[in-house]
């Protein structure tokens, strides 16, 4: 078990950690901590529901990854991708504790500040768990 630790941890690298409180709550809003769950249509897998091209940014971003996308029923690695994709996209963020902005990052994308309309439900979502936990 250590080993495997030890290896997942060295695929975060230089990245700016993020609160296990935070990264639950996303886990329990999104499929309430389901590792196997399968959403929007198909597109999207694991308990952060992970779509194939947020993993491929993540990727892109931190070469450490090189396991594949259909690996992320397995809780590590899925979350090495949200850590990785919102470092990419979130640093201030993650350096601020502003854990509602990274919540609608993760919810609608980089782009998430023009859109910011369409994260007021799953923030509010967000806000229940992250009090719940």
């Amino acid at each position: 078990i250590s080993s495997l630790l030890l290896v997942n941890l060295n695929v975060l690298g230089d990245l700016l950690p993020i609160s296990d409180k935070f990264i639950q709550t996303i886990g329990r809003i999104e499929s309430n901590n389901n590792d196997f769950i399968i959403g929007d249509s198909g597109r999207s897998i694991s308990r952060y529901q992970i779509q194939r091209n947020c993993y491929l940014d993540a990727r892109e971003y931190n070469k450490n990854i090189t396991f594949p996308y259909e690996s992320l029923t397995n809780s590590n690695n899925a979350k090495i991708v949200l850590i990785s994709y919102l470092n990419r996209y979130c640093k201030n963020e993650i350096k601020n504790n502003d854990y509602e902005s990274l919540a609608r990052a993760w919810n609608s994308g980089p782009n998430w500040k023009k859109k910011i309309n369409l994260t007021n439900k799953y923030v509010e979502r967000f806000k229940i768990a992250w009090n719940e936990n």
